[in-house]
């Protein structure tokens, strides 16, 4: 069983991106002192902020690789079978930065995408429960 949950977690938690994760520590954004709970006023402000950060952040480098990558990578490399086939930003950074750069980008990928994906995980661990029993499904 934990080698299962080992091999399932990370296709578990990666499919969760950057918004649903600000969605889901939404009830752990710090609100105003004066903040009623039928009404948290500063806790939706300080949420906007956080949701409009992510949704900022995630453009501009959306739009940056897609950009870097289209301008640097030959097209016929792109197709199935191609080098940088499913890993276009790795495919630049060992090519024009060299292996060791394009190894440690590798290495770092990795480790951001695990510790995305078990933030992810812990933050739906703490929200879902408080949820589940309202819709009939409260755990045993």
């Amino acid at each position: 069983m934990f080698g299962a949950a080992l091999l399932l977690f990370p296709r578990l938690a990666l499919g969760l991106s950057g918004f649903e994760t600000g969605v889901v520590v939404m009830p752990l954004v710090k609100g105003d002192p004066d903040d009623a709970p039928e009404k948290p006023r500063g806790r939706i402000r300080n949420t906007r902020k956080l949701l409009t950060a992510a949704a900022v952040i995630m453009s501009v480098l959306l739009i940056a690789s897609s950009l870097v990558t289209t301008l640097l990578i030959p097209p016929e490399e792109f197709e199935a079978g191609g080098e940088a086939s499913g890993r276009a930003l790795a495919f630049v950074a060992h090519g024009y930065l060299g292996d060791l750069f394009g190894t440690v980008y590798d290495l770092s990928t990795i480790s951001i995408l695990w510790f995305a994906g078990a933030s992810a995980m812990a933050g739906l661990l703490n929200i879902v429960p408080r949820y589940l029993p309202r819709y009939g499904m409260a755990p045993d």
